[in-house]
């Protein structure tokens, strides 16, 4: 999608001298691995990191209706709802449907929601089974 090798070893380094981590997950890494196991790429991306991509988009209008979906207005607010929310748009989709927005995956990479750990889920849960494990 953003015409970039997935096996690509880089390592992102946090630049904030107050951050209790030297980078946001562990590098080396491919941008494949970053993809499938640290960043949230399913959930609908914040109005905050859309408006970050408003400058790679090759297509004025594509950059305007970013800008108008993402402002403070009551417009805007019910745009992003409709087109964001409604329709369970993740960033894949948002850079499908607007294909003249082409940010730097590692950009992408520093803006994405990192995915949080789960320590168990409702399969392990000793309830539904108590005597086994």
């Amino acid at each position: 999608l953003l015409s970039t090798d997935l096996d690509t070893v880089f390592s992102l380094t946090n630049l904030d001298d107050e951050a209790s981590k030297p980078h946001p997950f562990p590098c080396p890494t491919t941008y494949r691995t970053a993809l499938t196991y640290y960043v949230d790429i399913t959930s609908t991306p914040r109005t905050h990191v859309l408006r970050e991509l408003v400058e790679f988009a090759s297509d004025p209008k594509d950059a305007e209706f970013i800008m108008k979906i993402t402002s403070p207005s009551e417009e805007g607010k019910h745009d992003y709802s409709e087109w964001i929310v409604k329709d369970h748009r993740n960033i894949i989709a948002v850079l499908e449907d607007l294909p003249s927005f082409r940010p730097p995956l590692d950009h992408l990479l520093e803006l994405l929601p990192r995915l949080q750990v789960r320590y168990y889920s409702i399969s392990s849960s000793p309830k539904l089974h108590p005597k086994s494990i």
